[in-house]
């Protein structure tokens, strides 16, 4: 037992102490005690069990986290001899006005999670406006500084009993040690994003919630070295090299289908990592993201564009909401088709979000060329084909061709500004990387294969709504776009129905009653006002 004129309140000591614990576990021999043959197999196991949670703990597994927590209370408590005054020693839990703030942040999300689970941190933001704007003259800032931090805390603290200090204190040790710093317990709730090493406080923590980028400015790593050890760790589930002053940026999925791209001197000016997780968006259904008023037009297009199965473009500036859209419409595809889809990272996570539905998801690997993948989708009996991101021109000819041979429609997201940025992208990309020397025979290509740009935007406050749905005509000059729906002066507005052709395409896909009422809300679509 540690004698108690240890120094209980150096987090430091305890580290290293359940560091030289966990190592005199693992390099036990179990030869040298008198066990039987069953006692022996079930220590042996026990030792694997952890030294496999151990190397989990860098993937963010939270199984892994649980079992070391589990060993870390078991050893703590023994030491400690279960007293109480003992842990107010390592953490002033008794005099709050001593404590860091991050121990005041992991504190104020612990007792939030016990009521909200995953959504705390989204209920903290919420309730305590911390996705409100503060204004510097005209300029808003979104912060959340040491004083904002305080001022909640010392609202929702109280009295915390033997239980909930330890876990406190076990998780202080365990995100300064396996875990991955103050973004430990951030990671595990339902938000958008996290990222460090991205202002010149490279220490401060930078929250992406619901298209606001927020500065935690209350929050900072212990000092570099700590910022430098998560960034080592964080994307290193599925195994994707080393970063190296050679290789100085990977990109990946963390075990959880969180994106993470990891950057390092001298690539870039400080150590910098961006995780973009899609919790929120996994959750959300259309009628969540179409929020603002009046967007009964808008669902209606919306709905028969999907489910008349037309090659469709989710387009908008990084961070405009592409990917929530594209995984809310999905639902709307008839649930007797197989869904296939090809991505750089797996980030759509579409089984989770659609478990009961046929979805296959394929991504290139060092081994597997993208062109690879896609040919052996074309033999998995897919129906409709995803491609998360058209980011390259080798993925642009991709969608051209699943477009016109590869399954009944395609669906995609892309970075366009306008719908002629679109074409024109893509009919360069055909030149480039599609083996096409004809300008004009690329941009048929391209007429023939995508019918409709849904387009997104983002408001400086971070709100993010569908700004536009326009059709793509293929017309004897070249190209004609027709709006449909815009969001203008603050409400949307009818502008143009679809032509004939692509009603006579969209009602073939239809059931029955489906044709019925598709028929009447393009009747209906422009025989009342134009505002919708």
């Amino acid at each position: 037992m540690i004698e108690q004129k240890q120094r209980y309140n150096s987090i430091p000591y305890l580290i290293e102490l359940m560091k030289e614990q966990f190592y005199n576990i693992l390099r036990s021999d179990t030869r040298r005690w008198k066990l039987s043959k069953s006692e022996i197999l079930k220590w042996e196991k026990s030792k694997q069990s952890l030294r496999q949670a151990i190397k989990n703990c860098s993937y963010g597994d939270e199984q892994a986290r649980c079992l070391i927590q589990e060993y870390m209370k078991e050893f703590l408590e023994n030491q400690l001899d279960r007293k109480e005054e003992l842990l107010d020693q390592i953490l002033p839990f008794e005099k709050p006005l001593r404590m860091k703030e991050r121990t005041k942040f992991l504190i104020l999300l612990y007792l939030t999670e016990k009521e909200h689970g995953k959504d705390a941190l989204s209920f903290l933001i919420q309730t305590y406006r911390w996705n409100r704007p503060k204004y510097d003259g005209e300029e808003a800032i979104y912060e959340v500084n040491i004083q904002d931090l305080d001022r909640i805390f010392y609202l929702k603290y109280r009295e915390l009993n033997y239980i909930e200090k330890l876990e406190i204190v076990i998780q202080t040790i365990y995100e300064s040690s396996f875990g991955y710093g103050i973004v430990d317990r951030i990671l595990t709730m339902n938000l958008d994003g996290v990222s460090a090493g991205v202002s010149k406080d490279i220490l401060s923590l930078w929250i992406f919630y619901k298209g606001t980028m927020i500065h935690f400015s209350c929050l900072k790593f212990e000092g570099e070295q700590e910022l430098i050890r998560i960034c080592k760790n964080i994307y290193r589930y599925g195994n994707y090299g080393q970063l190296s002053q050679t290789r100085g940026y990977i990109t990946g999925n963390r075990k959880d289908g969180s994106r993470v791209v990891v950057m390092r001197p001298p690539f870039s000016e400080s150590w910098v990592f961006f995780v973009r997780k899609f919790d929120i968006a996994k959750q959300l259904e259309l009628g969540d993201i179409l929020i603002r008023d009046q967007t009964m037009c808008l669902r209606t297009i919306l709905k028969w564009i999907v489910k008349g199965c037309q090659v469709t473009g989710i387009t908008g500036d990084q961070g405009c909401g592409k990917t929530t859209l594209l995984m809310a419409l999905i639902g709307l595809i008839p649930h007797s088709y197989t869904i296939r889809t090809q991505e750089l990272t797996f980030e759509l996570q579409l089984r989770e979000r659609y478990p009961e539905r046929n979805i296959v998801s394929l991504r290139e690997t060092e081994q597997i060329h993208g062109q690879e993948a896609l040919d052996i989708l074309k033999k998995t009996d897919g129906v409709v084909t995803i491609l998360g991101e058209v980011a390259t021109n080798e993925v642009a000819s991709w969608l051209i061709q699943v477009s016109q041979t590869a399954s009944l429609f395609t669906m995609f997201t892309h970075h366009a500004k306008t719908t002629k940025d679109l074409i024109e992208g893509l009919r360069n990309a055909l030149l480039q990387a599609g083996g096409f020397r004809n300008e004009e025979i690329a941009l048929k290509q391209v007429m023939t294969s995508v019918r409709f740009d849904i387009h997104m935007a983002k408001t400086r406050s971070g709100e993010r709504f569908v700004e536009r749905v326009t059709e793509i005509v293929p017309i004897e000059e070249g190209v004609e776009t027709r709006d449909l729906v815009v969001w203008e002066n603050g409400r949307y507005y009818k502008k143009h129905s679809m032509t004939k052709e692509t009603q006579k395409q969209i009602l073939k896909y239809l059931t029955v009653q489906e044709r019925k009422q598709f028929l009447i809300d393009m009747e209906q679509f422009l025989e009342k006002e134009s505002l919708c």
